[in-house]
């Protein structure tokens, strides 16, 4: 039964609280319902509609685009937290065949004895390649965070009006979000079928950008893929500045 208090016209609830209720009023409180499943939907099938309504003040029918992002992220770090050793060893286990053709090209080019073993050299191989895994799976959540309001200006650079620089905050934390979802959904499957099929997750992101991007602006596919080449030309320039920038920084504090 449910009533109001007197005192502060709350409503009372007299039911007892179990793990079932604290756990659904957890995932409401995050906007894990029905609301987030149609937000996702929504995306998929007429992202344009979720972009223009929520920035148009339509929003209570959509989960907030920063609970949405966050909640992709939340599921992408547990499944490559779960998961992580076992991709690693996967991939390594299909790249010896690929090491040992790497070492007898390096010997057939030099044609020099090699200073270690076939061994030796898949193991020194394994330990590059688990090491670059692991960072890439620790920091690819992280990271997309520090970047959201990067992609964010870059977006606003290229297209433009009419949106400014936090609608573009906005749209990117859906885009974002629905790209959590897909990258995860590819490393589960690249367990079961092929480590490679992980790195689709990329190409799924380039896809889906070019989708939203092109039904928001209503571009014709080949005018919203200059528009993407000319993003994708932007954060590459800008990455190689900052990491000159930083280069740089780094040897006037020697």
């Amino acid at each position: 039964n449910e009533g109001f208090c007197g005192w502060c016209g709350a409503k009372v609830i007299n039911k007892r609280i179990t793990f079932k209720t604290i756990f659904t009023e957890f995932l409401t409180a995050i906007g894990w319902d029905n609301k987030y499943f149609f937000t996702l939907k929504s995306l998929i099938v007429h992202p344009q509609v979720v972009f223009k309504e929520y920035l148009d003040g339509t929003r209570k029918k959509y989960v907030n685009p920063f609970t949405f992002f966050a909640i992709g992220a939340a599921i992408t770090v547990f499944v490559f937290t779960q998961f992580a050793d076992e991709y690693v060893q996967r991939a390594n286990y299909i790249s010896d065949k690929n090491y040992e053709l790497i070492y007898n090209k390096i010997i057939e080019i030099t044609e020099k004895e090699a200073k270690v073993s076939l061994e030796e050299f898949i193991e020194i191989q394994k330990n590059i390649s688990s090491t670059g895994l692991r960072s890439l799976l620790k920091y690819f959540t992280p990271l997309s965070f520090i970047l959201l309001p990067f992609y964010a200006l870059i977006a606003l650079f290229v297209f433009k009006k009419p949106y400014n620089f936090g609608e573009h905050f906005v749209i990117n934390a859906f885009v974002q979000g629905i790209t959590f979802i897909g990258i995860t959904l590819f490393f589960v499957l690249s367990l079961s079928l092929h480590p490679s099929i992980f790195y689709l997750g990329s190409l799924f992101t380039i896809i889906y950008y070019i989708y939203a991007y092109a039904r928001l602006y209503e571009y014709t596919l080949k005018k919203v893929i200059l528009k993407l080449l000319k993003f994708i030309g932007i954060t590459f320039v800008a990455c190689f500045l900052c990491l000159l920038l930083g280069f740089l920084i780094g040897i006037l504090l020697k």
